[in-house]
Formats: C-alpha cells, structure tokens, sequence
C-alpha cells in the first residue's frame, strides 16, 4: 500500500534535525530520499495490479476451454451427473453375405500366323521387239564399157522401205525392199560422158550414200 504524504512528520523531523547552522545540503537530500522512496512504491504497486490483473484473465480462460469441450465429453458428463436420462445403444448392421462368382474361363486366342496360298501367277509372253534396220548400200562395178553403160546397187534396209537411186546422168529410180529388208537395182547411164567420174545418191531412211561412176572407153 502507498503511504499517504505525512507534511506534519515531516516538518517534525526537520525540527528536531534543526541545527543553529541551516544545512540545506541536508534538508535536499532529505526530502530528495522521501520522494523517491514514494515513487518506487508507486512502480511496485502497479506492477502487483499488472500481476493480478494477469492471473484474472489466466483463471477465466482455462474455465473456458473447460465448458468447451467436446461433445463426447460432454456426455460424459451428463451421463455421471443425470439418471432419468436413458443411454442409446448403438444400431448393429449385419454385414450382407456376398456370394463368391467363380471366373470366366477365357480361352487363350491363337497367335500363329494364318497360312496364305500363293496366288498362281500368269506366265507373261515377252514382247516381240523389232531389230533396228540399219540402211546399207553397196556398189558392184563401179565403172563399165558397155553401151550403154551401167552398175548395180544393192544392201539392205526396214522391209518395204524405199530406196531412191539419183545422178545427173541417169534416170531417178526408185525400188522397195521385200520382206527380208533386201533390195537391189540396176542403174544405166547411157549419156554419161567417157573417162568421167560422175555421182550417184543412193538414199532410204533419212540415210545417204555416195558413190562414184566412170564410164570407160569399149576395147
């Protein structure tokens, strides 16, 4: 408890204290150690209402986690402190009797490859291919004395392919190949001149041949 200000104690104190020599150094300190001893018990009695203030506050809050119990709890203790109440048995439930089902049986599905007939292939006949005909042209004299005077040309060539013979000193003649792809043709030259080289042109297929022809002199 905080003792009240005793002013008469004080000046009492200060009396018999009294010397014929004021000493104030004396009279501060004095009053200097009675103020201080009044504030620490200031300090120390509002640290004793912290204190109880805290223990209230503690007591109140454990009271009330108490009643907040659960509700298992609580019927604990309704059931010790009541008797007119009467307590529920638990509802039994009789588990259901499952049959067992036997397993299909599944037969195993077969894994070897199905054997496939080979399909009969046609025998193809080759086509006949056609040989290349290549033209060709020869000479058999070359020169004559004769009057008049004359060569033979012959070779060979497509089947049926023309052949045209030509020269400045003869008729134009033309001639077709037979089934074989020969061909052969006689040529006069009854104007050409004696001693003279003269050409000849033997053409079929887009192919020529040159030739040279000199009419000699009779003996």
């Amino acid at each position: 408890m905080n003792e009240p200000f005793d002013l008469d104690r004080l000046l009492s104190s200060a009396a018999d204290d009294f010397r014929p020599t004021p000493d104030t150094i004396r009279l501060e300190g004095l009053i200097m150690r009675r103020g201080h001893r009044r504030r620490m018990l200031v300090v120390a009695g509002a640290a004793a209402s912290v204190v109880l203030l805290g223990s209230v506050a503690l007591a109140h809050r454990v009271d009330d986690s108490r009643e907040r119990l659960g509700p298992a709890h609580n019927e604990d203790v309704i059931g010790s402190t009541s008797t007119t109440e009467k307590v529920r048995e638990p509802l039994t439930t009789k588990p259901k009797v499952t049959e067992p089902t036997e397993p299909k049986v599944t037969e195993p599905k077969s894994t070897a490859p199905k054997p496939t007939e080979p399909k009969p292939t046609e025998p193809t006949e080759p086509k006949p291919t056609e040989p290349e005909w290549k033209f060709k042209a020869y000479q058999t004299y070359g020169e004559c004395s004769e009057i008049p005077p004359y060569d033979i040309f012959y070779g060979e060539t497509k089947p049926g392919a023309k052949v045209v013979i030509e020269s400045e000193w003869s008729e134009r003649m033309e001639v077709y190949a037979d089934e074989s792809g020969h061909w052969e043709v006689q040529v006069f030259f009854p104007e050409s001149p004696i001693g003279q080289e003269i050409k000849v042109w033997v053409v079929s297929m887009e192919q020529t041949y040159k030739f040279w022809f000199i009419h000699t002199e009779a003996i």
